[in-house]
Protein backbone atom coordinates (compact mmCIF):
# COMPACT_ATOMS: atom_id res chain seq x y z
CA UNK A 1 0.00 0.00 0.00
CA UNK A 2 2.71 2.18 0.90
CA UNK A 3 4.52 1.58 -2.36
CA UNK A 4 1.27 1.53 -4.73
CA UNK A 5 0.82 5.50 -2.87
CA UNK A 6 4.25 6.96 -3.19
CA UNK A 7 4.19 5.37 -7.22
CA UNK A 8 0.76 7.47 -7.44
CA UNK A 9 1.98 10.38 -6.34
CA UNK A 10 5.42 10.36 -8.21
CA UNK A 11 5.44 7.83 -10.67
CA UNK A 12 8.58 6.34 -11.93
CA UNK A 13 11.46 6.56 -9.65
CA UNK A 14 11.59 7.76 -5.98
CA UNK A 15 13.52 8.54 -3.04
CA UNK A 16 13.30 7.48 -0.03
CA UNK A 17 15.55 7.66 3.26
CA UNK A 18 17.70 4.51 4.62
CA UNK A 19 16.02 4.16 7.70
CA UNK A 20 12.59 3.89 5.45
CA UNK A 21 14.45 1.65 3.06
CA UNK A 22 15.35 -0.54 6.04
CA UNK A 23 11.81 -0.65 7.68
CA UNK A 24 9.81 -1.32 4.05
CA UNK A 25 11.66 -3.23 1.92
CA UNK A 26 11.10 -6.89 2.69
CA UNK A 27 7.88 -5.76 2.15
CA UNK A 28 7.47 -5.87 -1.45
CA UNK A 29 9.71 -7.18 -4.29
CA UNK A 30 12.11 -4.83 -5.18
CA UNK A 31 15.89 -4.43 -5.11
CA UNK A 32 17.73 -1.14 -5.01
CA UNK A 33 20.84 1.43 -5.96
CA UNK A 34 22.37 3.16 -3.35
CA UNK A 35 22.58 7.03 -3.92
CA UNK A 36 24.49 9.64 -1.54
CA UNK A 37 23.42 12.83 -1.73
CA UNK A 38 26.04 14.89 -0.35
CA UNK A 39 24.68 16.83 2.45
CA UNK A 40 21.52 15.47 3.08
CA UNK A 41 22.42 11.78 3.90
CA UNK A 42 21.96 8.87 2.08
CA UNK A 43 18.83 7.68 0.23
CA UNK A 44 18.11 4.62 -2.43
CA UNK A 45 16.97 5.60 -5.54
CA UNK A 46 15.28 3.27 -7.13
CA UNK A 47 12.27 2.18 -10.00
CA UNK A 48 8.21 1.04 -10.16
CA UNK A 49 7.42 -0.42 -13.19
CA UNK A 50 3.65 0.76 -13.08
CA UNK A 51 2.15 -2.33 -12.19
CA UNK A 52 4.11 -5.17 -11.07
CA UNK A 53 5.54 -3.16 -7.62
CA UNK A 54 8.81 -4.10 -8.51
CA UNK A 55 11.73 -2.35 -8.86
CA UNK A 56 13.86 -2.08 -12.85
CA UNK A 57 16.86 -0.19 -12.82
CA UNK A 58 18.76 -0.45 -15.98
CA UNK A 59 22.01 1.36 -16.72
CA UNK A 60 23.35 0.84 -12.73
CA UNK A 61 26.44 -0.73 -12.23
CA UNK A 62 26.37 -2.34 -8.72
CA UNK A 63 30.06 -2.45 -7.40
CA UNK A 64 31.57 -5.94 -5.67
CA UNK A 65 34.32 -5.06 -2.85
CA UNK A 66 36.61 -7.66 -3.78
CA UNK A 67 39.26 -4.42 -2.88
CA UNK A 68 38.13 -4.69 0.91
CA UNK A 69 38.25 -8.13 1.40
CA UNK A 70 40.70 -7.41 4.78
CA UNK A 71 38.28 -5.05 6.45
CA UNK A 72 34.89 -6.91 5.15
CA UNK A 73 36.76 -9.41 7.56
CA UNK A 74 37.22 -7.91 10.32
CA UNK A 75 33.89 -6.47 10.59
CA UNK A 76 32.99 -10.06 10.21
CA UNK A 77 34.97 -11.20 13.06
CA UNK A 78 33.27 -8.81 14.98
CA UNK A 79 29.60 -9.81 14.65
CA UNK A 80 31.16 -13.69 15.03
CA UNK A 81 32.77 -13.18 18.11
CA UNK A 82 29.20 -11.69 19.15
CA UNK A 83 27.53 -14.52 18.30
CA UNK A 84 29.62 -17.07 20.18
CA UNK A 85 29.23 -15.19 23.43
CA UNK A 86 33.10 -13.44 23.18
CA UNK A 87 31.26 -10.46 24.19
CA UNK A 88 35.21 -9.29 25.53
CA UNK A 89 36.49 -8.97 21.68
CA UNK A 90 33.33 -7.69 20.26
CA UNK A 91 32.27 -4.59 21.53
CA UNK A 92 32.97 -2.85 18.28
CA UNK A 93 34.31 -1.38 15.08
CA UNK A 94 34.68 2.06 13.77
CA UNK A 95 35.52 2.18 10.15
CA UNK A 96 37.14 5.89 9.57
CA UNK A 97 38.00 8.16 6.20
CA UNK A 98 36.88 10.75 4.31
CA UNK A 99 34.17 11.33 2.63
CA UNK A 100 33.21 9.47 -0.21
CA UNK A 101 35.83 6.64 0.42
CA UNK A 102 32.70 4.03 1.16
CA UNK A 103 32.90 3.57 4.67
CA UNK A 104 28.81 3.48 4.77
CA UNK A 105 28.36 1.11 1.89
CA UNK A 106 31.48 -0.96 3.11
CA UNK A 107 29.66 -1.45 6.56
CA UNK A 108 26.18 -1.98 5.10
CA UNK A 109 27.60 -4.40 2.77
CA UNK A 110 29.38 -6.72 5.35
CA UNK A 111 26.47 -6.57 8.09
CA UNK A 112 23.98 -8.08 5.13
CA UNK A 113 26.20 -10.68 4.85
CA UNK A 114 27.24 -11.74 8.05
CA UNK A 115 24.24 -10.38 10.41
CA UNK A 116 22.02 -13.52 10.57
CA UNK A 117 21.46 -14.13 13.71
CA UNK A 118 22.02 -10.95 15.07
CA UNK A 119 19.20 -7.94 15.07
CA UNK A 120 21.00 -5.14 13.15
CA UNK A 121 19.59 -1.55 14.12
CA UNK A 122 20.17 1.27 12.07
CA UNK A 123 20.55 4.83 12.70
CA UNK A 124 22.56 7.77 10.73
CA UNK A 125 23.28 11.43 11.44
CA UNK A 126 23.47 14.42 9.10
CA UNK A 127 24.93 18.02 9.10
CA UNK A 128 23.68 20.33 10.86
CA UNK A 129 24.74 23.92 12.79
CA UNK A 130 23.53 21.61 16.43
CA UNK A 131 23.27 17.93 16.49
CA UNK A 132 20.17 17.29 17.03
CA UNK A 133 19.41 15.69 20.48
CA UNK A 134 19.87 12.13 20.90
CA UNK A 135 19.68 11.09 16.95
CA UNK A 136 21.85 7.74 17.08
CA UNK A 137 20.22 6.34 20.22
CA UNK A 138 16.90 7.72 19.27
CA UNK A 139 16.77 5.94 15.93
CA UNK A 140 17.98 2.88 17.31
CA UNK A 141 14.92 3.21 19.90
CA UNK A 142 12.96 3.83 17.10
CA UNK A 143 14.04 0.41 15.19
CA UNK A 144 13.96 -1.50 17.74
CA UNK A 145 10.39 -0.58 19.11
CA UNK A 146 9.19 0.14 15.65
CA UNK A 147 8.44 3.50 15.61
CA UNK A 148 7.99 6.01 18.50
CA UNK A 149 4.14 6.77 18.49
CA UNK A 150 2.46 5.19 21.78
CA UNK A 151 0.74 2.35 20.14
CA UNK A 152 4.05 1.31 19.19
CA UNK A 153 5.68 1.73 22.67
CA UNK A 154 2.37 0.20 24.32
CA UNK A 155 3.22 -2.98 22.09
CA UNK A 156 6.84 -3.16 22.99
CA UNK A 157 6.70 -3.10 26.65
CA UNK A 158 3.76 -5.34 26.65
CA UNK A 159 5.95 -8.05 24.85
CA UNK A 160 8.70 -6.67 26.52
CA UNK A 161 7.73 -6.64 30.34
CA UNK A 162 11.26 -7.53 31.59
CA UNK A 163 12.03 -4.25 30.39
CA UNK A 164 9.56 -2.20 32.26
CA UNK A 165 11.95 -0.68 33.96
CA UNK A 166 13.29 1.30 31.53
CA UNK A 167 9.67 2.59 29.71
CA UNK A 168 10.31 6.43 30.96
CA UNK A 169 13.83 6.88 29.76
CA UNK A 170 12.67 5.33 27.04
CA UNK A 171 9.71 7.51 25.83
CA UNK A 172 11.16 10.65 27.63
CA UNK A 173 14.06 10.28 25.07
CA UNK A 174 11.90 9.39 22.07
CA UNK A 175 9.79 12.74 22.74
CA UNK A 176 12.43 14.73 23.19
CA UNK A 177 14.30 13.66 20.16
CA UNK A 178 10.72 14.09 18.07
CA UNK A 179 10.82 17.75 19.25
CA UNK A 180 14.31 18.48 18.39
CA UNK A 181 15.77 18.96 22.37
CA UNK A 182 15.34 17.67 25.51
CA UNK A 183 11.86 18.70 27.23
CA UNK A 184 11.83 20.42 30.46
CA UNK A 185 13.22 18.15 33.45
CA UNK A 186 14.56 15.48 31.05
CA UNK A 187 17.20 13.72 32.56
CA UNK A 188 17.40 15.25 35.71
CA UNK A 189 19.83 13.24 37.98
CA UNK A 190 19.38 10.45 35.66
CA UNK A 191 23.20 8.89 33.79
CA UNK A 192 20.89 8.89 30.96
CA UNK A 193 24.05 6.90 28.89
CA UNK A 194 24.13 4.78 31.35
CA UNK A 195 20.67 4.00 31.67
CA UNK A 196 20.13 3.73 27.55
CA UNK A 197 22.91 1.24 27.23
CA UNK A 198 21.61 -0.79 30.34
CA UNK A 199 18.31 -1.34 27.90
CA UNK A 200 19.93 -2.14 24.98
CA UNK A 201 22.23 -4.57 27.10
CA UNK A 202 19.26 -5.91 28.79
CA UNK A 203 17.12 -5.81 25.39
CA UNK A 204 20.12 -8.14 23.73
CA UNK A 205 19.23 -11.29 26.39
CA UNK A 206 16.54 -12.29 23.66
CA UNK A 207 18.97 -11.94 20.12
CA UNK A 208 22.10 -10.56 20.18
CA UNK A 209 22.16 -6.91 18.82
CA UNK A 210 24.20 -4.79 16.51
CA UNK A 211 24.20 -0.83 16.48
CA UNK A 212 24.70 0.33 13.04
CA UNK A 213 25.64 4.04 12.89
CA UNK A 214 26.41 6.04 10.15
CA UNK A 215 28.92 9.29 9.86
CA UNK A 216 28.89 9.93 13.47
CA UNK A 217 31.24 12.73 12.89
CA UNK A 218 27.97 14.52 13.21
CA UNK A 219 27.24 12.75 16.32
CA UNK A 220 25.72 14.47 19.42
CA UNK A 221 27.13 14.32 23.15
CA UNK A 222 24.43 11.93 24.59
CA UNK A 223 24.79 9.30 21.23
CA UNK A 224 28.60 9.88 21.88
CA UNK A 225 28.03 8.89 25.47
CA UNK A 226 25.82 5.92 24.84
CA UNK A 227 28.11 4.27 22.44
CA UNK A 228 31.31 4.90 25.05
CA UNK A 229 29.64 3.21 27.80
CA UNK A 230 28.06 0.36 25.61
CA UNK A 231 31.71 -0.31 24.77
CA UNK A 232 32.92 -0.40 28.38
CA UNK A 233 29.71 -2.46 29.22
CA UNK A 234 29.91 -4.64 26.24
CA UNK A 235 30.95 -7.84 28.80
CA UNK A 236 27.64 -7.70 30.43
CA UNK A 237 25.78 -8.15 27.45
CA UNK A 238 25.11 -8.78 23.50
CA UNK A 239 25.26 -5.85 22.06
CA UNK A 240 28.46 -4.64 19.28
CA UNK A 241 28.52 -1.78 17.42
CA UNK A 242 29.64 -0.71 13.45
CA UNK A 243 30.03 2.78 13.38
CA UNK A 244 31.56 5.16 10.33
CA UNK A 245 32.64 8.68 10.41
CA UNK A 246 35.06 11.03 9.21
CA UNK A 247 38.27 12.18 11.05
CA UNK A 248 37.37 14.68 13.94
CA UNK A 249 36.70 15.20 17.43
CA UNK A 250 34.06 12.55 17.75
CA UNK A 251 35.43 9.33 16.18
CA UNK A 252 38.83 10.72 18.28
CA UNK A 253 36.80 10.13 21.17
CA UNK A 254 35.16 6.86 20.28
CA UNK A 255 38.68 5.86 19.24
CA UNK A 256 40.67 6.70 22.69
CA UNK A 257 37.60 6.12 24.98
CA UNK A 258 35.70 3.31 23.48
CA UNK A 259 38.61 0.51 22.66
CA UNK A 260 36.76 0.33 19.18
CA UNK A 261 38.46 -2.12 16.63
CA UNK A 262 39.34 0.60 14.69
CA UNK A 263 39.54 0.72 10.42
CA UNK A 264 41.02 3.17 8.58
CA UNK A 265 39.87 3.28 4.81
CA UNK A 266 41.58 5.23 2.97
CA UNK A 267 41.51 5.55 -1.23
CA UNK A 268 40.97 2.46 -3.95
CA UNK A 269 45.16 1.79 -4.89
CA UNK A 270 45.19 0.59 -8.36
CA UNK A 271 45.36 -3.01 -7.56
CA UNK A 272 42.57 -3.03 -5.40
CA UNK A 273 40.63 -1.16 -8.45
CA UNK A 274 41.73 -3.82 -10.53
CA UNK A 275 39.60 -6.37 -8.16
CA UNK A 276 36.56 -5.07 -7.98
CA UNK A 277 36.72 -4.33 -11.98
CA UNK A 278 38.32 -7.98 -12.52
CA UNK A 279 35.10 -9.27 -10.17
CA UNK A 280 32.39 -6.90 -12.68
CA UNK A 281 33.47 -7.49 -15.85
CA UNK A 282 33.15 -10.61 -18.18
CA UNK A 283 36.84 -10.39 -19.28
CA UNK A 284 39.82 -8.67 -17.53
CA UNK A 285 40.59 -5.13 -18.49
CA UNK A 286 43.67 -4.15 -19.64
CA UNK A 287 45.75 -2.96 -17.09
CA UNK A 288 46.00 0.47 -18.84
CA UNK A 289 42.75 1.39 -19.04
CA UNK A 290 42.62 0.68 -15.05
CA UNK A 291 45.08 3.27 -14.59
CA UNK A 292 43.19 5.41 -16.22
CA UNK A 293 40.01 4.99 -14.15
CA UNK A 294 41.98 5.21 -11.06
CA UNK A 295 43.74 8.50 -12.54
CA UNK A 296 40.11 9.84 -13.33
CA UNK A 297 38.93 9.01 -10.06
CA UNK A 298 41.41 9.80 -7.29
CA UNK A 299 40.35 6.14 -6.00
CA UNK A 300 37.59 7.76 -4.11
CA UNK A 301 34.80 4.86 -3.89
CA UNK A 302 32.08 7.33 -4.56
CA UNK A 303 33.83 8.77 -7.61
CA UNK A 304 34.70 5.34 -9.13
CA UNK A 305 30.98 4.26 -8.76
CA UNK A 306 29.39 7.48 -10.47
CA UNK A 307 32.06 7.24 -13.11
CA UNK A 308 31.23 3.07 -13.85
CA UNK A 309 27.73 4.75 -14.10
CA UNK A 310 28.61 7.03 -16.49
CA UNK A 311 30.81 4.62 -18.46
CA UNK A 312 27.09 2.26 -18.61
CA UNK A 313 25.05 5.17 -19.79
CA UNK A 314 27.98 6.37 -22.94
CA UNK A 315 27.82 2.32 -24.11
CA UNK A 316 31.74 2.09 -23.14
CA UNK A 317 30.41 -0.75 -20.46
CA UNK A 318 27.81 -3.12 -22.26
CA UNK A 319 25.56 -5.75 -20.33
CA UNK A 320 24.84 -9.01 -22.17
CA UNK A 321 21.60 -10.99 -21.56
CA UNK A 322 23.17 -12.75 -18.40
CA UNK A 323 23.75 -9.95 -16.59
CA UNK A 324 27.94 -9.78 -17.22
CA UNK A 325 29.55 -6.31 -18.49
CA UNK A 326 31.89 -5.93 -21.04
CA UNK A 327 34.72 -3.60 -21.64
CA UNK A 328 33.11 -2.42 -24.95
CA UNK A 329 35.50 0.26 -26.01
CA UNK A 330 38.75 0.85 -24.16
CA UNK A 331 40.29 3.33 -26.22
CA UNK A 332 37.10 5.97 -26.07
CA UNK A 333 37.83 8.91 -23.47
CA UNK A 334 36.45 8.95 -20.10
CA UNK A 335 33.65 10.43 -19.03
Amino acid sequence: KLMEAIRRVLGGQVYVSEETWRRVSDRFAASSVELELKGIGKARAYCIARGQGRSHVTRRVVVDFQGRDAEIGRIAACIEALREGLYDRSAGVLVVGQGGVGKSRLCTHALSRFSEGARVLFAQTVPAETPAFGTLAAAWLRDLIGGSGRQDIDSFFKKNTDLGRWRNVVESLLASADDAGPSGGFGEGLPLDRELARFFLAASEASPIVLAGADVQWADPLSLDLCVTLAREARSGKVAMVLDGRPGVQTDRLRLEAGFSVIELGVLGVDAMERILQSLLAEPPPREWVRRVHARTGGVFIHFSQVLDALAESGILERDSSGRWHLACPDRDLP
